[in-house]
């Protein structure tokens, strides 16, 4: 059974949703832009996981109040924060961290060598913007200096510049931290309508682990049928 909890991080506090089925390595669901807790699969991926699990909203989403960061940086030191406190109170001994969409590029940033990392959905080529997210006119103002404010899911973000800076500095990080990690878990929809599944591909090539390709779901439809039997190894 799930417990609340609140968890005090330097970004903000964060609602938990944990399950403590007392294993030594706990699964972390990380929810892209826009989402919650109960991003995806994420609540049937709690109830049917054999170990522990932590799912939580971020700062700003679903019921963690605050503002919406922006920022893989910081949104990357809560899920350390978040791990620190889990070893502290649960003596977990490691993680599987699950990221869905920018959670995935989270989750590679938050991970150390003891970490699994499964990735739903995930970005390789963070310099590109996904398609059809901004106007060129958006794109325009944030090019001279602005701060738009945007609003995705039932999540305000105030994006800048700085925002895309960021991402093309983490572009080749990504890639050589997720070369560390224990091991490397892919998953994309075929008809992934935001981030093409092309870029999965890719990051497979690139550090030689499988792709799992779902036929026919798109960015956010993923259920957990269609891939249960795929992860049941890790989760």
């Amino acid at each position: 059974m799930e417990v609340n909890l609140i968890v005090d991080t330097s970004v903000g506090p964060v609602h938990c949703k944990y399950c403590d089925r007392k294993s030594s390595d706990v699964i972390i669901m990380i929810h892209g832009l826009g989402g919650t807790r109960n991003s995806l699969f994420y609540r049937d991926m709690a109830v049917n996981a054999t170990k522990s699990t932590c799912r939580f909203d971020f700062p700003g989403h679903g019921n963690s109040p605050g503002i919406a960061e922006i920022q893989y940086s910081k949104q990357a030191l809560l899920v350390r924060q978040l791990k620190l406190f889990l070893q502290q109170t649960y003596n977990c001994a490691s993680f599987t961290l699950v990221g869905h969409s920018k959670g995935a590029t989270v989750a590679i940033l938050a991970a150390d060598h003891r970490d699994t990392i499964i990735s739903l959905a995930g970005r390789l080529h963070l310099s590109f913007q996904p398609k059809n997210r901004y106007s060129p006119d958006q794109l325009a103002k944030i090019e001279l200096g602005e701060t738009l404010q945007m609003t995705f899911g039932r999540s305000v973000y105030f994006i800048n510049k700085d925002s895309f800076e960021e991402r093309k500095q983490l572009e080749g990080v990504v890639v050589e931290k997720v070369k560390e990690a224990v091991d490397v878990v892919i998953v994309h929809g075929s008809a992934d309508e935001v981030i093409n599944c092309e870029e999965s591909r890719e990051l497979a090539k690139m550090i030689g682990k499988e792709c799992f390709i779902v036929e026919g779901r798109g960015h956010s439809d993923i259920t957990w049928n269609d891939v249960k039997e795929y992860l049941g190894k890790w989760v």
